[in-house]
């Protein structure tokens, strides 16, 4: 498996094996999953921990992550009452990682961030899979596959370095986006109607 992967096109960037770029994964991806494919996903990210994937995750523009990184969930920085404390939490899509992002800082400018992490470094986001089993009534198990197939994400535990992250897309606030779709209306003195003398 993990050969097809690596000899598919695009499947190499800078000498890394994304996980994004393999047909299996495009399968999860754009389809439901099915129980036959989230069983090869499990087997292959068993037996490829040193595989890059890369992941995306949203916050606050205001944040000093270019600085700091990210940092775990804690007491302190808690923006869902289920999230899982120790853990930054990472989508596979970039347009979730918003969403997510929207939702913890409501009216506010975010910035999307990606990040490629070694599949090794990633654990199940047991708070997305909780939401699976309780609003879509699904029977997933606690594992990185099943993360990745249904929960559309994964965890990492503890921070992620700045040095690590690019970002991916920054958003405006509510308000500036308001500004951004309010025509531009340039004032203009009239002037002498055509024909009149001044």
């Amino acid at each position: 498996m993990a050969d097809a992967i690596a000899s598919s096109p695009g499947a190499r960037e800078s000498g890394r094996l994304w996980l994004e770029a393999a047909p299996m994964w495009r399968s999860l991806l754009y389809r439901e999953p099915s129980v036959e494919r989230v069983a090869t996903l499990d087997r292959w990210l068993r037996a490829n921990p040193g595989a890059w994937v890369r992941l995306y995750h949203g916050t606050d523009a205001a944040l000093p992550v270019a600085r700091e990184g990210l940092k775990p969930t804690g007491e302190a920085r808690r923006n869902s009452l289920q999230s899982r404390t120790g853990y930054v939490s990472f989508s596979i899509y970039p347009g979730h990682a918003e969403v997510f992002a929207r939702m913890a800082f409501p009216r506010r400018a975010v910035t999307i961030y990606g990040v490629d992490l070694r599949v090794g470094e990633l654990v199940a986001d047991r708070d997305q899979l909780r939401n699976q089993r309780t609003w879509a009534r699904r029977e997933v198990k606690d594992t990185l596959a099943h993360s990745l197939a249904f929960g559309h994400g994964a965890q990492v535990k503890g921070s992620v370095a700045a040095e690590r992250l690019f970002i991916v897309k920054q958003c405006l606030s509510a308000e500036q986006m308001s500004a951004e779709m309010l025509p531009r209306v340039v004032p203009r003195a009239p002037g002498p109607a055509a024909g009149m003398r001044l």
